[in-house]
């Protein structure tokens, strides 16, 4: 005999307002965590720490969430900028002779400021974002709704 799932039996992501199916710890549409299980799995937490990072990034709603990428990254970006300054004081002033240790020391130069370049922009994006949230909301009226997508 086959069982064919009932169409009603569906949840609400509270982020996206999508319909997802029942039992799902993960919105289909957004990504969103669904149940307290996204959280404490190890391969879906990672989905569910993803998708707050996205939300920080791409829509921060409020100042305190700026603030806290800025807290939560800055440090990191201030190090990797004395890292990176430091080695390229070294190489000036030793002038070392090309070695073994050497490359893998310009190869950590370059990996940090690759490391670097995306942190900013994180940053960047984020602070970016949340200025003009805050312009378009003062311009513009509160959009309506979003209504539910069916299942398909």
């Amino acid at each position: 005999m086959h069982y064919a799932p009932e169409q009603s039996q569906t949840e609400i992501c509270p982020n996206c307002a999508s319909p997802n199916f029942e039992n799902v710890d993960l919105c289909r549409a957004c990504g969103a965590p669904l149940t307290s299980h996204a959280a404490t799995d190890p391969l879906r937490s990672l989905f569910a720490e993803g998708f707050a990072l996205r939300q920080a990034t791409s829509n921060p709603r409020k100042l305190i969430v700026v603030i806290g990428m800025w807290l939560w990254l800055g440090p990191v970006i201030v190090m990797l900028l004395f890292a990176i300054v430091g080695a390229a004081v070294f190489v000036v002033v030793e002038r070392p002779q090309p070695s073994d240790t050497f490359l893998t020391n310009v190869f950590g130069v370059l990996l940090s400021a690759l490391f670097l370049l995306l942190l900013g922009t994180i940053l960047y994006k984020t602070t970016k974002n949340y200025l003009a949230s805050r312009k378009a909301s003062a311009t513009c009226p509160p959009a309506a709704d979003k209504r539910p997508r069916p299942l398909t």
